[in-house]
């Protein structure tokens, strides 16, 4: 028995071998490249070439037009981008400006319309006014106590104030 493993083993290697050295002896026919790459490929004669007016030539540089029109969006780096808000509440009355529109320095960008807003400018109006008063009484005040012609009790109420 051991006769014929050994045997069958050395027959085994032996074809093994000799195919291999058959299939290396053997030229490789040359893939056909055209063949593959001609997918999608779309070839002109002559004559469709000149009936189409194409030229061929080498590459070169020349200005072909003047400018160049096309539409696009320019997004400007983060430093470049601006919040706006507004200190008080209210309701866009109208929008003046698109998003990417380019906007001047101390251009008007939108109304806001609150019904609150008029009632808090003229707050502000009769406080500022106010001020005006309590200041002149202040300085009036200040003269009068450095001539010793007001006590200074009406003066440290008119500072509180």
């Amino acid at each position: 028995m051991s006769f014929i493993k050994s045997f069958t083993f050395y027959l085994l290697h032996f074809t093994f071998f000799g195919l291999i050295l058959v299939a290396c002896n053997k030229k490789a026919e040359p893939v056909s490249e055209t063949a593959e790459s001609n997918i999608g490929l779309v070839q002109l004669s002559d004559e469709q070439m000149e009936l189409a007016g194409i030229e061929l030539g080498k590459p070169e540089k020349r200005v072909i037009a003047g400018y160049v029109e096309c539409t696009g969006l320019i997004e400007v780096p983060p430093y470049s981008l601006y919040s706006v808000f507004t200190p008080t509440a209210g309701f866009i009355q109208s929008a003046k400006w698109l998003p990417g529109d380019f906007v001047k320095k101390g251009a008007l960008l939108t109304s806001i319309k609150y019904p609150d807003i008029v009632k808090l400018q003229r707050e502000f109006l009769e406080v500022q006014s106010q001020l005006e008063f309590l200041q002149n009484d202040l300085k009036r005040k200040e003269t009068l106590a450095a001539a010793d012609a007001a006590s200074q009790k009406t003066l440290e109420q008119a500072k509180q104030i």
